[in-house]
């Protein structure tokens, strides 16, 4: 199924977390009434129109992970990089055998032995990875159909949910491959190189590897406005929201430490990348207004129900496992800042 811009996977989500808090607030039909007046995706719609439980925006109506990736490719590393393809691509809770190591060839003379390429197989099982996250949205908000307020709708819910899978899938590399891990070795233009020739160094690449770096913002910062002593840009192709580093894709994400950098050879990453996420709604639950929640007496619990509002949960579910230790690297405490 193609969409276009207004139905991009990533409208159609929203449109549909409009219609689903629409509706817990009265009836199914009226908010369908409602997204239809509005000009709401059709598919969004038939999300709405479904019997409840029926379908719980699983599918998105539709739309492939393919198509959400792509949708998202400009909030997520994980979602970017899925996109373009890089990861190798395996089912969750399925064991397979995996070649991590391509079969090399020689030149060989007429009648001489062919040396043999011995096959390295790694056995594979992806577990299921799920990243779930909540906001709070006013009825006003709910219910701005114009450019504006459909652009910050989406934009926040796309937005929590890239920042917790990018968050879940670079724990999950970090913690299973083992990654090298070294702290920055200073501020100079001079560090910030021999920072990046040390992650080159430490992931095991071949001309057919993926590599990407993942730059958390502060490090995203102080890379595109590093300068050398004679005042040139240290890295040219980068800014604040992203380019290239050593001449490789550098991706920000506010998912990792603000001030860390990753590299990832994504040809060493086994990776399904799930389904698009579901989104429910809830205008009865009581939330805790905290990033850090303390649950118990001392909790300051914000009623939905109270206050007129809405919250959404936005879920998302997928695997990953890192297929070789050296497949990801990474640097900390970075200061990058004079020449």
């Amino acid at each position: 199924m193609q969409y276009s811009e207004r139905e991009s996977a990533a409208a159609v989500l929203g449109w549909a977390a409009r219609g689903q808090a629409l509706a817990a607030k009265g009836l199914r039909t009226e908010a369908a009434d409602w997204m239809v007046a509005n000009g709401a995706p059709s598919s969004a719609v038939r999300i709405v129109k479904a019997p409840v439980g029926a379908s719980d925006m699983g599918d998105l109506a539709g739309v492939s992970i393919t198509q959400w990736a792509d949708s998202a490719r400009t909030t997520s590393a994980f979602y970017r990089i899925l996109a373009d393809g890089a990861f190798v691509r395996a089912p969750i809770n399925a064991r397979i055998a995996i070649t991590t190591i391509p079969a090399s060839g020689t030149a060989v003379g007429e009648g001489a032995v062919v040396p043999l390429s011995a096959a390295t197989i790694t056995s594979v099982s992806l577990v299921p990875t799920k990243v779930v996250s909540l906001i709070v949205v006013s009825d006003l908000m709910l219910r701005d159909t114009s450019p504006g307020g459909q652009t910050s709708f989406n934009r926040a819910l796309l937005g929590a949910v890239s920042e917790q899978a990018d968050a879940a899938f670079i724990a999950r590399l970090i913690a299973d491959a083992g990654a090298f891990t070294v702290a920055s070795s200073g501020p100079l233009a001079s560090n910030a190189k021999n920072d990046l020739r040390t992650c080159l160094l430490n992931v095991n690449s071949s001309s057919r590897g993926k590599l990407y770096w993942i730059a958390g913002v502060n490090t995203a910062k102080r890379a595109s406005t590093l300068a050398t002593t004679t005042g040139a840009d240290a890295f040219a192709a980068m800014s604040a929201t992203g380019g290239e580093l050593a001449n490789l894709p550098c991706i920000v994400s506010s998912g990792i430490a603000a001030d860390s950098l990753v590299l990832i050879d994504a040809s060493g990453i086994a990776v399904d990348g799930g389904s698009p996420p579901t989104v429910t709604a809830s205008t009865e639950a009581d939330v805790i207004m905290d990033s850090a929640p303390v649950v118990g007496a001392a909790a300051l619990v914000t009623s939905m129900f109270q206050l007129n509002m809405t919250a959404l949960k936005a879920s998302a579910m997928f695997g990953v496992q890192p297929l070789r230790d050296d497949c990801v690297a990474q640097i900390t405490n970075i200061t990058w800042a004079a020449a």
